[in-house]
């Protein structure tokens, strides 16, 4: 985020004369978590002084927490006073029901947010991943967020990595069809629209060769249900792991897709923010005689 100091002698005064509706701890944060520059000299504290006409530039760095629930470590990338980023195991439901035994990742988190505060703190789902598909997942503290952010979705940058089985006849490429649900909650696809489908579009890139498989970077422009599995199928490349959409069982469970990046504006200051999710090893090298039981 770029902005020119308008009003202010002080870092914090600028930033307080920039959003008057935040409070001074969110202030204190935004300060404390970004990469701030003013005129190409780096800030760092909100005592460091500016003037009128000054230059920023603010790249917000987010702080990561691991939350201890249900027996998982759930990592939290980004938190603030309007929504929060966290990272999704794959086997977990997003939402929907979710009971004592198995509940779902918003249930766990919403219990976890609880637990620290005094007030009953909702969590409000903005968007979804696939049970068998793990990676970041953004819930709203406020209705008002959650409107803000689906009313903007089309902003937001989502990049997936996946391993599949065969490489792409072209090493990038655009994958364009219309999605509809079929029998045993599988999403078939067709060249043409026909009643109740969706159209979809996939834009993929091959990143390399690991081992006999192969690391494909993804980015969706449309997000329906199962979209780049589908999609990955369609071109003759299922990921690895995804029987439902034609891998072969030499790896059992574990899909190999990964919401990995969120890239996006902030929807209340603005500020732009970038989030990676770390890759374990194992995400490259699966395991061909072990269940993993999504672990």
């Amino acid at each position: 985020m770029k902005f020119t100091v308008k009003t202010g002698e002080t870092l914090f005064d600028a930033l307080q004369a920039m959003y008057p509706q935040s409070s001074k701890q969110s202030l204190r944060k935004m300060i404390q978590h970004s990469e701030i520059s003013c005129n190409g000299e780096p800030l760092k504290l909100p005592k460091d002084p500016v003037k009128p006409g000054d230059n920023i530039v603010m790249e917000v760095r987010p702080e990561k927490e691991i939350w201890q629930i249900y027996g998982h470590k759930i990592e939290i990338l980004f938190r603030d006073e309007d929504f929060l980023i966290a990272n999704k195991p794959a086997g977990i439901l997003t939402s929907g029901e979710s009971t004592a035994k198995s509940p779902t990742f918003h249930k766990m988190l919403e219990t976890a947010l609880n637990e620290d505060e005094k007030y009953r703190q909702r969590l409000f789902i903005v968007h979804r991943l696939d049970r068998e598909v793990g990676g970041l997942v953004i819930f709203a503290l406020s209705e008002e967020v959650k409107d803000l952010l689906k009313e903007h979705w089309s902003n937001v940058q989502k990049t997936y990595l996946c391993l599949t089985q065969q490489k792409p006849e072209k090493e990038e490429g655009t994958i364009r069809s219309w999605l509809k649900d079929g029998a045993k909650q599988k999403v078939f696809y067709y060249n043409h629209e026909i009643p109740d489908s969706k159209y979809a579009i996939t834009h993929y890139k091959f990143v390399k060769t690991i081992g006999k498989y192969h690391l494909l970077e993804v980015n969706l422009e449309t997000g329906r249900k199962n979209q780049i599995r589908v999609h990955m199928s369609e071109i003759g490349c299922p990921i690895v792991g995804d029987w439902k959409y034609g891998a072969d069982k030499s790896v059992e469970r574990q899909i190999r897709l990964l919401a990995w990046k969120i890239e996006m504006n902030h929807p209340v200051t603005g500020d732009h923010i970038k989030v990676e999710t770390p890759v374990i090893r194992k995400f490259y090298y699966p395991s061909e005689k072990e269940n993993e039981k999504y672990k």
